[in-house]
């Protein structure tokens, strides 16, 4: 659970330095591990009680943690931002909070610091200052506001009304309506698809596909993933999802001459699960630089785990600090030989122009199982899917604190 106000005792230097150099590296360890291919839920409750134990080190120091944060932030890092903001909320300490706001707004990247700070809280320790954001003069403030909301899955009701009216916060609140299922607003979000700006293009496509637009929404994605950028990748995976099947499959066979690298192909491969591409899929293993990304489109499709079903190439993990990409370090070597046999015995289980997602078709059920049991990615991709198949769904965030995901998992029958 998040820290919660403690008795203040004398605590020795070292120690409550250590306490703060631990919440630094374990929430930027944290930040990689929720997108990590190989983690599952009951491992972020682990690391999530480090940082919980850590953090109550730091508020039982008292103003000695309190001192420590402060000094942090003369060369902050988001851990060092989530570390301090969780002080200030613990010790209700209005002057730590105004500090931390006004570094975040002159640095947008250290943003995430500050809201994962609030998405960590108990709705006890946030309990007014959330409002009082909300209610600021500051369109940043109240942005900071709505991304709080959606981190813990709070509707803000007429709050989020206005601010899809204000220009200063409509980006932020488009991003609000689609991840908290707020049908009411999807006129706005599409009208938002005309921004200049690509991001804010790609998330008012998003929200609208999210809302369960299948019109302009998801023509705006399947043109973003058409077209080279920072969306790219994100847009062509969610447009495929809504596409109908045949649609979906040709526009997978023009990805290649539209200049699309074999990377993102596999990736969007993956995410719209038609096994009819498993053959692209299983040559691919044999080019070290794509083997392990095609392996996990495999598993995406199958969920089958290369390593316990035995389908890895022992061989090639030699070639691992050679062709390794960050994203990968994690992933198995397929055995393309092995991979081929398998899919040989096993293809007519599968339904070609059907979407797969580890292994079953797509129903709420399935989604639901996934977000209890799999790996992040796979729930990552399951709480969207989520959200496709029951338009108005709450975007689940599997990147919330454990204690938090299990809390909503039994609440919606998990």
């Amino acid at each position: 659970m998040p820290a919660s106000v403690l008795p203040v005792r004398h605590s020795l230097p070292m120690v409550v330095q250590q306490h703060f150099d631990s919440v630094d590296v374990l929430r930027s360890t944290r930040s990689l591990l929720v997108r990590a291919p190989h983690v599952r839920l009951h491992q972020l409750q682990r690391l999530d009680e480090r940082i919980a134990a850590s953090l109550d080190g730091l508020t039982v120091a008292g103003e000695s943690g309190q001192a420590l944060c402060r000094a942090a932030l003369d060369g902050p890092t988001k851990g060092a931002m989530f570390a301090a903001t969780v002080q200030a909320i613990e010790h209700r300490d209005p002057a730590l909070l105004e500090r931390l706001l006004c570094l975040c707004e002159a640095s947008a990247s250290l943003r995430p610091g500050l809201v994962s700070a609030f998405g960590w809280q108990s709705h006890e320790a946030l309990r007014g200052i959330v409002r009082a954001l909300a209610d600021s003069p500051v369109g940043f403030r109240r942005g900071v506001a709505l991304a709080a909301c959606v981190a813990r899955r709070v509707d803000p009701g007429e709050i989020l009304t206005r601010a899809i009216e204000d220009a200063q916060t409509t980006k932020d609140a488009v991003v609000a309506a689609g991840r908290l299922g707020r049908m009411d607003l999807l006129p706005d979000c599409i009208a938002f698809m005309n921004s200049s700006d690509e991001p804010g293009r790609h998330e008012a496509a998003r929200a609208g596909v999210l809302l369960g637009d299948r019109g302009d929404a998801a023509a705006a994605l399947s043109e973003l993933g058409m077209t080279a950028g920072r969306c790219q990748t994100a847009a062509a995976s969610l447009a495929l999802r809504v596409l109908a099947p045949q649609a979906a499959a040709a526009l997978v066979r023009s990805m290649p001459g539209r200049g699309i690298a074999d990377r993102q192909l596999l990736q969007a491969i993956a995410a719209l699960g038609d096994p009819l591409f498993m053959p692209a899929i299983i040559e691919r293993m044999s080019e070290p630089s794509l083997a392990r990304v095609a392996g996990e489109a495999f598993t995406a499709i199958t969920g089958v785990d290369l390593d316990e079903a035995d389908l890895v190439d022992a061989a090639a993990s030699g070639q691992e600090e050679q062709e390794a990409i960050d994203e990968d370090d994690e992933l198995p070597w397929p055995d393309p030989g092995k991979v081929h046999a398998w899919w040989m015995n096993h293809a007519h289980q599968f339904v070609v122009s059907q979407s797969y997602l580890a292994g079953a078709p797509l129903s709420p059920a399935h989604c639901l199982s996934l977000l209890k049991s799999g790996l992040q990615r796979q729930r990552i991709a399951a709480a969207e899917w989520l959200c496709l198949l029951q338009p108005g769904t709450p975007l689940f965030n599997t990147a919330a604190p454990a204690w938090r995901q299990q809390r909503w998992l039994a609440q919606m029958g998990a």
